[in-house]
């Protein structure tokens, strides 16, 4: 097995190859991708969700997909990757990168599957 690192994934400069990896794997997969999913703070809230690491962020994405064409679903959403969060993490739906409106504050690159919290 060889294997190989990736380098972390660096904000603004790397929102094209985000937007690639996606578009690239819902197209694999079949599936359109929802306009909401095709911008710059849904790539910041992915790139939160992976905790800037590119091995995550490929595989929550293949997973949403995934869920999104287990559920028959005619587009990728938004929710898919919720699903994908709350179903790694065990988290309420409303406390993810995704969907919370501080999530740049509660979850940590460190620690990507565990929020914040303020002592």
């Amino acid at each position: 097995m060889t294997t190989h690192q990736f380098s972390d994934i660096t904000l603004p400069a790397d929102f094209q190859i985000i937007h690639e990896v996606v578009c690239s794997y819902a197209i694999n997969g079949k599936i359109e991708v929802a306009g909401g999913l095709a911008g710059e703070d849904f790539y910041k809230r992915l790139a939160t969700a992976a905790a800037f690491r590119w091995g995550l962020l490929i595989k929550m994405t293949s997973d949403a997909i995934g869920a999104a064409l287990s559920k028959g679903a005619a587009r990728l959403e938004v929710d898919h990757f919720v699903d994908v969060w709350v179903e790694q993490t065990q988290m309420p739906r409303f406390v993810t990168p995704f969907t919370h409106d501080r999530y740049e504050t509660m979850f940590r690159r460190d620690n990507p599957f565990l929020k914040s919290i303020d002592e």
